[in-house]
């Protein structure tokens, strides 16, 4: 038989380190979710149907932005399974895994901004608007244009293509919109000293009970 080849020489100089794709690397889940390790309480991003414990089978619907209570985040279990162990707050007292993806610790977030947009979840995008202008100090003088605004962040890509307003939307992007009194207002946003929507601000104006088939405020903490 012929004696096989020598193996190359190593080469010289610096050499290309082959890297794992990021999905798979064991530090990602610690990285995406350093923000919600160590709370005790945590908030559902995108509202969400869970099973119910029991003889016959049952189902719960989590709202977006509803109050949960951690009672089990071992860092091996978020690292291997990416869910957190939860306790719903109010009947009927919902207690299992959820996605560590779909909670945050803080609602006003990038990271809750980011999820609704990848789940094209309208009704939780209305819902983070609606925190955000409490903390702004903001109402709503026209429901029609805060809807059509939400519209245009959940454009498909080929959409946003083609429009100004259909661009990728970031959590400053969102927030240099809410303190543009031009773009507010186009939003139907008014904010203490706006001109615009005065006359009807001043009066109570009722909200429109269902902009997305079903959205309804869930009982929260304060913010």
């Amino acid at each position: 038989a012929m004696p096989m080849p020598p193996p190359p020489p190593p080469p010289r100089g610096p050499q290309e380190v082959a890297l794992v794709p990021r999905i798979e690397s064991g530090f990602v889940a610690a990285n995406s979710f350093a923000d919600i390790l160590g709370s005790r309480r945590l908030f559902v991003v995108s509202s969400t149907t869970v099973p119910l414990g029991g003889t016959e089978p049952r189902q719960t619907v989590l709202e977006s932005f509803e109050e949960m209570q951690v009672l089990g985040m071992p860092q091996l279990a978020l690292l291997t399974t990416g869910h957190v162990l939860v306790r719903q707050l109010q009947a009927p007292f919902f207690t299992g895994w959820l996605e560590a993806r779909n909670l945050v610790a803080e609602p006003c977030s990038s990271r809750a901004l980011e999820r609704l947009l990848e789940q094209r979840d309208r009704g939780g995008f209305l819902l983070l608007l609606e925190r955000l202008m409490e903390r702004l100090g903001c109402s709503v003088v026209c429901w029609d244009r805060l809807g059509a605004f939400a519209d245009t962040c959940h454009q498909s890509p080929e959409q946003a293509a083609g429009s100004s307003q259909g661009a990728e939307l970031d959590f400053q992007a969102l927030l240099a919109r809410l303190h543009d009194r031009e773009l507010r207002n186009e939003a139907g946003i008014r904010a203490p000293g706006d001109a615009y929507g005065r006359r009807t601000a001043a009066v109570e104006m009722e909200r429109p009970g269902d902009m997305n088939g079903s959205v309804r405020m869930p009982a929260r903490a304060n913010l």
